[in-house]
């Protein structure tokens, strides 16, 4: 396959940022990408991207023709990445063989999110057992809270907001230690990163997200497990309302929107 100058510099984007602490935290459930990356790495990480950022729009019938044309790439990558997207439930496969994007979904961004909230939480609740032997990372995650409060008074976009939240989720797993429920929150942040995204787009939520992390930081730096994760839990919570919320507005006018299950 012959790569052009924007794929290669597009290629060498996407390594870089999943060397980053969760920029997408999702990506890492592909361990070991940091390093070199395969065709369908790559495409899988291009149409994910498109996806969540609804440059592929919700309810959208492509075809792998289409793909491969945009990609620049062979069929045999693309269907490697197009079987990963189908299986996490971001690609729907038609009876005529057509691809369409699942269209966001009000069921969906509850069960999602109530999953993260379980696996959030108890991540919260470990990290505060660990608040002894990882004062670092703790006073890392201060800093991450600070810079979150310091957008309150600063102009900022959607972008630094879910930046920060993806950075201090990250640290708490890192001070978890908690590798294996980590792995099962990547899976979970494929499917809910664009109601997110979504989300951070239509509400100015930094001032409210910068509390809630301020909340579950204090638990986990005081040892308080109980309370660490019921401030993470709370956290999740209002951002599922949220979710709930901001797909109901939509409903009406954007045809991309189910109300079940998406599929």
């Amino acid at each position: 396959m012959v790569w052009s100058d924007k794929m290669l510099e597009s290629r060498k984007e996407v390594k870089m940022n999943s060397q980053k602490p969760m920029k997408m935290m999702a990506f890492k459930v592909m361990h070991g990408m940091a390093g070199r990356l395969t065709s369908s790495e790559w495409a899988f990480m291009e149409l994910w991207q498109k996806i969540v950022r609804r440059e592929l729009p919700p309810g959208e019938k492509i075809s792998e023709e289409t793909l491969a044309e945009m990609l620049s790439i062979s069929r045999t990558p693309l269907r490697d990445a197009i079987r990963r997207l189908e299986e996490v439930g971001l690609l729907v496969r038609g009876r005529n063989r057509y691809l369409r994007v699942a269209p966001l979904c009000i069921k969906e961004a509850e069960e999602v999110s109530l999953i993260r909230e379980k696996l959030e939480s108890l991540v919260a609740m470990l990290a505060a057992k660990n608040h002894q032997s990882m004062k670092k990372e703790i006073g890392e995650a201060r800093l991450l809270v600070d810079k979150m409060k310091g957008l309150c008074s600063h102009p900022h976009t959607p972008s630094d907001v879910l930046k920060l939240g993806d950075e201090f989720h990250a640290k708490i797993c890192q001070i978890s230690q908690a590798e294996r429920v980590e792995s099962m929150l990547s899976q979970v942040y494929l499917v809910i990163e664009r109601y997110r995204i979504l989300l951070n787009e239509n509400r100015d939520r930094v001032g409210d997200i910068s509390s809630e992390h301020d909340l579950v930081l204090n638990a986990i730096e005081k040892g308080d497990c109980d309370g660490a994760s019921q401030a993470m839990a709370s956290h999740i919570s209002r951002a599922r309302e949220l979710y709930i919320s901001e797909l109901k507005k939509i409903i009406q006018d954007k045809g991309f929107v189910s109300r079940g299950n998406g599929r």
